[in-house]
């Protein structure tokens, strides 16, 4: 059956004309000429969207779109202003009063179609109905301060979340104004984020991400970063918000390289996220760039669960203790990771430092990915249990079985 659009202008020649193109391209489409009638056939009519002026008679388009938000039939009906007032603050107070989106006339047929199109698509259905109830879990990995091995433990954690459960993970560069994950994987992207940047977040669905993904044979996927520093300022917060609500929808877990700011891209990113992951080495300017960071977050309302803390060691020795971490902060400190070769060697190679054959830090970093697992799955044993499951499990002992139990799973 075709989605129904309710086109509410007052300007009949255009109606008529948007309701022609919008005909053609499969959508069936009634019209109304003001703004009361616009709101009584949507209360009846219960369209898929609404196209609405916002210079008419009597009501205008933003009265009508603040009473189509207060009635029950049509609170989540996507609503697109299309008219030829094209000033910002008309455009700002139209998503204020619970829009979806604004496009001025005279418009290219395409253009409204694209849009109209990627909205009906996004309501179609929820990020939880795609994930069999369960959404994808978004993990950024944050510091300050650069060389604190964000890259390395979102790159690893990938691979590590992937290898533990054997479910679709994702792994964004998002680390500005360049980005290096893929040097950590040994790969090119043939595509990357500065691509999505040219189109309106609001049209980035599904199909689109996936043709930007490159495939890592530990098989994990990557949307790779911006190469030329000067493509940069191209990306908004918005484009953000976009990518990371749609990979979300895609991938069990989606892993985050963020830059060492607190941009509005970046904060887009922290209000996306599910968990924010902080390496923190073991050195006095760490701790007070950490310190501050908790600060802005405590500002910001985040709560404490949110946040989660490693000590990472990047050098050799010399470090602050454990103790004295956990007391400037007064915050748990979930993990350690201690320093290894292993790590420089495997950014020097391109294979992830979770597949060598450092034994301590290979298990650092699966308990870590085990941690920042979600519950459901912690508290389940999967039907083709991983030999990293075998080791993390046996490890936390998170399963309280008898010694048969064990006896039968490790053969």
């Amino acid at each position: 059956m075709a989605d129904v659009i309710l086109i509410i202008d007052d300007d009949t020649d255009r109606a008529v004309l948007t309701k022609i193109i919008l005909n053609k391209a499969g959508y069936q489409c009634m019209n109304a000429y003001d703004g009361e009638q616009g709101i009584n056939m949507a209360r009846s009519a219960k369209p898929n969207l609404i196209l609405l002026d916002l210079v008419m008679p009597g009501m205008n388009g933003f009265d009508v779109c603040i009473q189509l938000r207060k009635l029950p039939e049509t609170i989540d009906t996507p609503v697109i202003f299309l008219t030829a007032k094209s000033e910002t603050a008309n455009k700002v107070k139209g998503l204020q009063v619970g829009a979806d989106d604004y496009v001025t006339v005279p418009f290219e047929r395409d253009e409204l179609l694209l849009r109209v199109r990627a909205l009906l698509r996004r309501t179609k259905a929820s990020p939880l109905e795609r994930q069999g109830g369960q959404p994808g879990k978004i993990i950024a990995v944050f510091n300050l301060r650069g060389g604190a091995g964000c890259t390395t433990l979102a790159v690893n954690l990938a691979v590590g979340l992937r290898n533990l459960w054997n479910q679709e993970v994702g792994l964004v560069d998002f680390s500005l104004p360049i980005g290096v994950a893929n040097i950590y994987l040994n790969i090119r992207p043939q595509h990357s984020i500065s691509e999505l940047t040219e189109y309106f977040p609001e049209m980035l669905d599904k199909e689109m991400i996936e043709k930007h993904l490159t495939f890592h044979e530990s098989g994990i996927y990557l949307l790779g970063g911006i190469f030329e520093p000067a493509n940069a300022e191209k990306v908004t917060e918005q484009h953000v918000a976009a990518v990371l609500d749609r990979m979300r929808e895609q991938f069990s877990y989606v892993l985050v390289d963020t830059s060492h700011d607190f941009s509005p891209q970046t904060l887009s990113i922290f209000d996306k996220a599910d968990e924010i992951l902080i390496p923190v080495p073991p050195d006095i300017a760490s701790l007070l760039l950490t310190k501050a960071s908790m600060q802005i977050f405590g500002d910001l309302g985040y709560i404490e669960d949110k946040i989660r803390l490693v000590v990472n060691w990047t050098f050799k020795e010399n470090g602050l203790s454990i103790e004295h971490i956990q007391e400037a902060f007064q915050h748990p400190v979930g993990s350690l990771i201690q320093y290894d070769t292993g790590v420089s060697e495997s950014i020097s190679t391109g294979i992830p430092a979770i597949l060598s054959q450092s034994k301590n830090l290979v298990a650092a970093l699966e308990d870590l990915a085990w941690d920042l697992s979600r519950p459901l799955e912690q508290l389940s044993i999967p039907d083709a249990p991983s030999e990293m499951w075998k080791r993390v499990s046996k490890r936390k002992s998170s399963f309280k079985q008898p010694k048969s139990f064990w006896k039968h799973l490790f053969k």
